[in-house]
């Protein structure tokens, strides 16, 4: 059995590197206007920036819902192991915690959570068929011939 705890800790990382990069990405767009002759100074540096920002996410993403191997680190084998090891009946049943927003487990409800980090949810299949596979991990010959 893997060390859930060190699991977790990890995909947590790339999850927030993820969002930091994209909030970073956001900013930066958003600022151009208001921005526009210190911009123009440096126009490949900005450039440069907020590419280097939006592929880190798309990196992050892309490790984040791998499909590719079960032995890799994703939420889907995340969930998995949560699933097969560490799924307690506790967690279905209703306690004091639940006054501080705790909602309990519902049957079904990890399955449901897999379905939707799997390439069975549209978003994933398109970030990991049309992105990952053609353009983050792989540069596709047929997509750039087409131009």
């Amino acid at each position: 059995m893997l060390n859930f705890d060190n699991l977790t800790e990890r995909l947590v990382e790339e999850l927030k590197a993820a969002a930091m990069h994209f909030d970073l990405y956001r900013s930066i767009k958003a600022s151009i206007p208001s921005h526009k002759k210190g911009i123009n100074k440096s126009p490949n540096f900005w450039s440069l920036t907020l590419n280097a920002h939006l592929e880190a996410t798309r990196c992050s993403l892309c490790k984040i819902y791998d499909q590719t191997n079960n032995n890799n680190l994703t939420l889907n084998s995340w969930l998995k192991e949560f699933k097969k090891h560490h799924c307690k009946q506790e967690f279905f049943e209703t306690n004091e915690m639940d006054k501080f927003n705790r909602v309990p487990l519902v049957e079904g409800e990890i399955e449901q959570d897999i379905a939707l980090v799997s390439l069975k949810d549209s978003l994933v299949n398109t970030l990991y068929t049309k992105h990952r596979n053609n353009e983050v991990a792989h540069i596709s010959n047929k997509l750039v011939s087409r131009g």
